[in-house]
């Protein structure tokens, strides 16, 4: 099911002991489209703090009375390192969070640790503990990392807002996400295109996006402007539905992502 990403705001987050705080924000990878970390706000529990956990975590959701429980003790958030929200998130600090919980880091290619190809999938957290020592290689590799900020990692609450660049013409702005609930992946962008044209409400696949103009909150998408006016309408009161993405995906005559 996709859930819009504005409404998860405010879950609150269970340890496997007692109530730790609430879902403030999301950061994503622009080149995934995955939620990789929810902010957590501590208050009242640890007034004015903020901790980064990751998706991999949750367990099953309680959507009807909006609580998140997860696989962590109130110690071990409690003792996790501290998040300044007013810098970029850095490797380092992945790195740091990581190391504090006993994790493969999720950038590591799997080979120098347990060799399999390609990178940790969403849902596998790999002890450190129960691995072998990482190869020279791995480890430099881990430590070159560390140093560098990581330039694809954004908050949901900051690219909201941003305008849509359509290939002829700008068409709308963000006005929320929709979260695939089974693996934490970014589908859709909700537009609202009132201010653009006697608009409405329609929804750009993330697939669709061709790159983000950070410095001039721009998301560029490759589609034009009379593709998005033919597109169906989205109702913000109306789930959405199969039917409705399998209509969307045909107006662009494009397969749809569960194909």
């Amino acid at each position: 099911m996709l859930r819009k990403a504005h409404s998860l705001i405010g879950f609150k987050i269970d340890a496997t002991d007692g109530e730790i705080g609430h879902v403030s924000d999301f950061y994503f990878e622009d080149d995934s489209w995955t939620i990789r970390y929810l902010i957590v706000d501590t208050g009242p529990w640890i007034f004015g703090r903020k901790v980064l956990i990751t998706p991999n975590v949750i367990q099953q959701p309680r959507w009807e009375d909006g609580h998140l429980p997860i696989q962590l003790t109130k110690d071990q958030i409690a003792s996790s390192p501290d998040i300044d929200l007013d810098k970029p998130v850095s490797r380092q600090h992945e790195l740091d969070i990581y190391t504090h919980y006993g994790w493969s880091p999720h950038w590591m290619p799997f080979p120098s640790y347990i060799g399999a190809p390609g990178l940790a999938p969403i849902g596998d957290l790999v002890p450190l503990a129960a691995e072998p020592t990482p190869t020279d290689e791995a480890q430099s590799a881990l430590e070159n990392a560390a140093q560098e900020g990581d330039p694809h990692l954004h908050s949901i609450k900051e690219v909201t807002g941003y305008h849509i660049q359509a290939v002829d013409d700008t068409i709308g702005h963000i006005e929320d996400f929709f979260i695939d609930e089974a693996d934490w992946t970014l589908r859709y962008l909700l537009i609202d295109t009132q201010n653009w044209w006697p608009g409405k409400r329609v929804l750009i696949a993330t697939d669709w996006v061709d790159e983000i103009n950070w410095g001039e909150s721009k998301v560029a998408v490759h589609v034009t402007l009379e593709e998005v006016k033919r597109s169906p309408e989205y109702s913000v009161t109306a789930p959405l539905e199969r039917e409705y993405e399998s209509a969307l995906y045909g107006s662009y005559g494009l397969p749809g992502y569960w194909i």
